[in-house]
């Protein structure tokens, strides 16, 4: 339906349908903005990838999409600049638009905001780091650390008289 779509729209020479890719990281260098225009969305893993490799990101503001976005910086026509991309609200064409052409004609703001989406990905939302949590919480459900208060609780329970 896009393709036949892009033919209809008279921009099927500037579209490319790859497909399914297995290389789709190495993509990510070729590009200058990664969009993504969802109408529901989870956990955002194209979005987090492109931030891994340095990419500003063009978004809706739906599901989780704010989450990964760092601190908001501020808005501009209806654009909502974050630390590590900008969002338009979902089902605004128009603010989309804008939103993308923010971030084309600002290729420093891109860069800056690509830094700081990689370094927060690499720290908060790596496979490191989630290992680490889970063996972590494990560490604490087999061992878990002396809390006082649930000593007390428990001499005051052991030391009841028997009924």
């Amino acid at each position: 339906d896009l393709e036949s779509l892009a033919q209809e729209l008279q921009i099927a020479n500037h579209v490319v349908f790859t497909g399914f890719r297995s290389d789709v990281v190495a993509l990510y260098q070729e590009l200058d903005v990664v969009a993504l225009a969802s109408l529901n969305e989870g956990t955002p893993l194209t979005l987090i990838e492109a931030m891994n490799q340095g990419r500003a990101v063009v978004a809706t503001e739906v599901g989780g999409i704010v989450d990964i976005l760092g601190q908001r910086q501020g808005s501009l026509n209806g654009v909502t600049i974050w630390e590590h991309g900008v969002t338009a609200p979902s089902k605004d064409a128009q603010t989309f638009a804008t939103a993308l052409r923010y971030l084309l004609e600002r290729p420093e703001v891109r860069r800056e905001m690509g830094q700081r989406g990689r370094t927060f990905v690499r720290a908060k939302l790596s496979r490191e780091r989630l290992l680490g949590d889970i063996t972590r919480l494990y560490q604490e459900l087999v061992d878990p650390p002396f809390h006082p208060i649930h000593s007390e609780v428990a001499t005051t329970y052991t030391n009841q008289p028997e009924l």
